[in-house]
Formats: C-alpha cells, sequence, structure tokens
C-alpha cells in the first residue's frame, strides 16, 4: 500500500486567503466580479509586506474610487439639469418643475403662469456676428432676465434663443403683464456681440394655470407656445396671451392644413376670373385667375386664409402647380369660346407662389403646358409679390428675365407693400406694377395714402410700366385714379370673380355693350 504523498508546503498569503470568509469568493477568488481584496493589494501596493495594509490600503482605494465614480455620476445628472451656455435649468429641468408648481398649485391655492420668451433677429445676429456671438448675447440675455426675478420664480433656457419664466402664486394676470413687461425693458439697452452692440427684441407668449386642463405641464407649455407664435406673427417684440378663441384658430389652422392635400385630390379646389378694365376706355382688357376652396364640412374657405397655411406647411407647391394646370386649360377654353362666339381673346394673370418662382423645373413647366394646351406664352401673365422676390433679388430677375423672354408679361403685386419697392421696380424685368388694395382704400382720405398712389404712377410713367390698381370698390376711387393716368383696374365695382362659364357670359354682355356703358 502506497503512502499518501505529504501536505505541500503553503505560503502565509494563501493561508490567509483560505482563512477568508466564506462567500467572500466566487470562482476565481472574485467578489461580485471585483479582484480579490487580497490580489488588489498586491497590484496597488507590491512593495507591502503585511497583510493587513494591503487590505487597509486596497479598502481606502477602493472608498476613493466610489466616491469619485459618484462626484461623476452627479455631475452627470447635473448637466443633464443645467444649459452648459448659461447655467440656467434646462428643458428637462424646467418640465419638472413646472409640473410640480402645478401640483403644488392644485393643491394649496395661487395661480401659475408661464411666459415663453424668443427673441426677435437673433437669427440675424447669429449669421452676421457668428456663433460665438450669439453665444455671448445668449449669455447677456440670461444674466439680464437673471435680475428681473423673483426668488420664487423660475428662469431657464429651452433651447435655441428661447427663454421659459415661471411665475408661480399669483392672484390675477397683471402680475403675468408685469413681468413681461420687465422683460421687454431688461432688453431696451445694446447687447455686447463680440465687440458689437446690437439690439435684441423679445416676443412672448403667455398661459396661465387655467389654460392647463388637468394640471398638465405639458399643455401649459403648448398653449404658451400657441400665444408665442400669434405675438411673432403680429411683427414680435410684444406679449400675447393665450385665449380660447385663439385656440379654436389654432384648431382650425390644424384642420385645414390635414385638408389641403385631400382637397386637391378630391377637386374641391376652383378657379375664378376677376376681370382687369382699362380705365380709359372701360373695356375690359385681362383676367386675374383666383383660386377658389369649397370644402364639404368646413364651407369656403378663404384664399387668405388657406394659402399662407400652405406656404407654411410646404404645400405650396402642389397646390400652385394645380392652379397653373387649371389657368392653361382655362386659356385654352377661352380660345375656343373666342371661335365660336367672337369673343377677345385676354390674357389671363396668374400668381407664383415664393416656392414656385424659385423652382428650376418652373420654365419647363410652363413651356410644357404650353404646347400641350395650345396657349402661347403671351396669353399667361405672371404676377410675383414683393416678398417672393425680395428673398433673392438677383436669383428673382434671372428667372423672370428668363420667363419674359419666353413671352410672358410680368406684373409685381402688391406694390409698395416691402421694403424694398424702388429696388424691386429697377432691378426686375417687369411690365406691370399692381397698387395694394391698402393704399386705394384710404387714397381719398389719408395724404399718405394719396401720395403713395401718386409716387407709384409716376414711377411707372417713368420707367414705362402699366400700373393696375386692385380693389377698386367705389366710382370715386376709379375716378380718382383714371384723372391721375392709372392704366387699368379691378374690383368690385367692375365685377367680382367669377366661374369661368358666368365670366364668359359677362364678357358677351360687356362687348356688346356701348364704350361707355360698360361695367
Amino acid at each position: 500500500m502506497r503512502e499518501a504523498d505529504p501536505p505541500a508546503q503553503r505560503s502565509p498569503q494563501d493561508r490567509a486567503t483560505d482563512a477568508a470568509p466564506a462567500g467572500a469568493a466566487g470562482a476565481g477568488g472574485e467578489r461580485s466580479g471585483w479582484p480579490s481584496l487580497r490580489r488588489l493589494a498586491s497590484r496597488l501596493l507590491p512593495g507591502a509586506d503585511d497583510t493587513a495594509d494591503r487590505l487597509a490600503a486596497a479598502e481606502a482605494a477602493l472608498a476613493r474610487l466610489q466616491a469619485e465614480a459618484d462626484r461623476r455620476e452627479a455631475e452627470l445628472r447635473r448637466l443633464t439639469q443645467v444649459d452648459s451656455l448659461t447655467g440656467l435649468p434646462n428643458h428637462r429641468a424646467f418640465a419638472r418643475q413646472a409640473q410640480a408648481a402645478l401640483d403644488r398649485s392644485a393643491r394649496h391655492g395661487g395661480g401659475i403662469a408661464l411666459l415663453l420668451i424668443d427673441l426677435d433677429g437673433f437669427k440675424a445676429i447669429n449669421d452676421a456676428h457668428g456663433s460665438a456671438a450669439g453665444d455671448q448675447v445668449l449669455t447677456a440675455v440670461a444674466q439680464r432676465l437673471h435680475t428681473i426675478v423673483r426668488a420664487t420664480d423660475t428662469l431657464a433656457r429651452l433651447a435655441g434663443d428661447e427663454f421659459a419664466l415661471l411665475l408661480e402664486d399669483l392672484h390675477d394676470e397683471a402680475a403675468a403683464v408685469y413681468a413681461a413687461e420687465r422683460v421687454q425693458r431688461a432688453l431696451v439697452q445694446p447687447l455686447d456681440a463680440g465687440g458689437t452692440p446690437v439690439r435684441c427684441s423679445a416676443s412672448i407668449g403667455i398661459a396661465t394655470s387655467k389654460n392647463a386642463p388637468g394640471g398638465s405641464a405639458q399643455r401649459l407649455s403648448q398653449r404658451a407656445d400657441i400665444a408665442l407664435h400669434r405675438a411673432k406673427a403680429a411683427g414680435g417684440a410684444r406679449f400675447q396671451f393665450f385665449d380660447t378663441a385663439l385656440h379654436e384658430e389654432v384648431e382650425e389652422t390644424k384642420r385645414i392644413k390635414a385638408a389641403i392635400l385631400p382637397a386637391l385630390e378630391a377637386d374641391q379646389f376652383s378657379l375664378a376670373l376677376q376681370p382687369r378694365i382699362d380705365l380709359r376706355t372701360g373695356a375690359p382688357c385681362g383676367a386675374e385667375a383666383l383660386v377658389r376652396w369649397r370644402h364639404p364640412n368646413l364651407g369656403w374657405i378663404p384664399p387668405g386664409r388657406f394659402i399662407p397655411i400652405a406656404e407654411a406647411s410646404g404645400q405650396i407647391l402642389p397646390l400652385s402647380g394645380w392652379i397653373m394646370v387649371e389657368v392653361f386649360r382655362t386659356a385654352a377654353r377661352w380660345r375656343a369660346c373666342s371661335q365660336a362666339r367672337g369673343l377677345p381673346l385676354l390674357p389671363i394673370a396668374m400668381n407664383l407662389s415664393a416656392v414656385q418662382l424659385h423652382d428650376d423645373a418652373l420654365r419647363g413647366e410652363l413651356q410644357r403646358l404650353s404646347q400641350e394646351h395650345g396657349v402661347p406664352p403671351s396669353a399667361i401673365e405672371l404676377e410675383v409679390t414683393e416678398t417672393a422676390a425680395i428673398e433673392d433679388i438677383g436669383s428673382t430677375a434671372d428667372r423672370l428675365a428668363a420667363l419674359r423672354a419666353d413671352g410672358h408679361r410680368i406684373a409685381i403685386d402688391d406694390f409698395g407693400t416691402g421694403y424694398a419697392s424702388l429696388a424691386l421696380a429697377v432691378r426686375l424685368p417687369a411690365d406691370y406694377l399692381k397698387i395694394d388694395r391698402s393704399f386705394i382704400a384710404g387714397m381719398l382720405t389719408s395724404r399718405g395714402h394719396a401720395a403713395a398712389v401718386a409716387t407709384t404712377l409716376a414711377l411707372g410713367r417713368s420707367m414705362d410700366l402699366s400700373v393696375i390698381a386692385e380693389g377698386i370698390e367705389e366710382e370715386a376711387e376709379a375716378t380718382y385714379l383714371r384723372a391721375r393716368g392709372c392704366d387699368e383696374a379691378q374690383g368690385y365695382l367692375f365685377a367680382r370673380p367669377m366661374p369661368f362659364d358666368d365670366f364668359m357670359e359677362w364678357l358677351t354682355v360687356q362687348q356688346g355693350a356701348p364704350a361707355r356703358a360698360r361695367v
């Protein structure tokens, strides 16, 4: 029988390991995925001989590591709640604080007001002076706003150039008005943008806790945002309270926006023609194509309502494309009626949207439709508003010159309503200037409006451009313009917009009437 081998000699370190409490190490001598304290001590303090010293040092090192991890975690939590540029609470922190404030208001009473503050013209400052200067402006705005808030108020930067101010314990809306006025006064003095002084006003949308059904901070923010957009649309540098009528308007806008493309597919749009009259002879000399929309549930929706919505929602291009096709179809029908009934062939004017004007496919599409329907370009006049043309005058001039070379005549619509009317008249290749209705309506009673009309007429004569007056509703207006050499006019005084068949009947009556009895 063979004797068992004698036990192997074990080191003090091994015996210490054996003496470790049960469950201190798992497979491979690890605890919860960490190296054993003994091994860690050996790595951290290779020169130490005493096991207890190694253990104490390892525990201290682990404590330092844990403290550092806790510090970094706390810093990360702070960074997720603080705007790094201004040091103000960010949108996450503000949403949580706003909800907590609403909850307190529901329990203890006292009103809440949320002010959304958007800087007017900040993009222009950023573009002109650079993002570093823009950041400097935002930081200065945050500092100024911080000086005017109460200890109980919450100021935050939500994103970009948008700030928020939450007011608690309000008894009436007057306190919110006072706060909005303080914000606006704080921004009166110039701000430093990289060494250049700049001015920056603010638009403010205000919603109160009574505008937050169910005590929802998200609802409160949405409604303050609606009010902010209204303040922006009104020209900025003002504040606007949310109210029920504003909410209803926004909801209607949503319905119209959602209905535009389905309406195109369902053939709900139609064209109407409004005659243009030669003021010297009283004879019809053209027509403007105007789009009409009758929705089965919403009824007649005016162009002034749905066209801006189509532009803002990116749906204007398909709508403008439909109008363009219908104008050519209408012109082709007119030519057929002219041959059959001996009616005069007059040009039809159509408006080009800003998106359409700058679409590279526009010229080719006009050429295609001209050939397809047998309608010469001279039969289709193109109108562009100052707003559409001013986006890029150089590009607009080149595009209009090409269209004019194809045979289309060009009109500058709503002339005088923009900030660069004279520059447009000089640089754009145009045939007509159309005086906006806003000037016509006041020219008999306002010296300023009369001067604007007289200036446009003089400019037209000096540049050999015909001048068309829009929105004539009274005989006195027509007489005034005729005496001052205005070439053409359109408006309810002569005829309302009408469907094609009605227009043909009207044109037949006009053709048979003596010159002085027309319209």
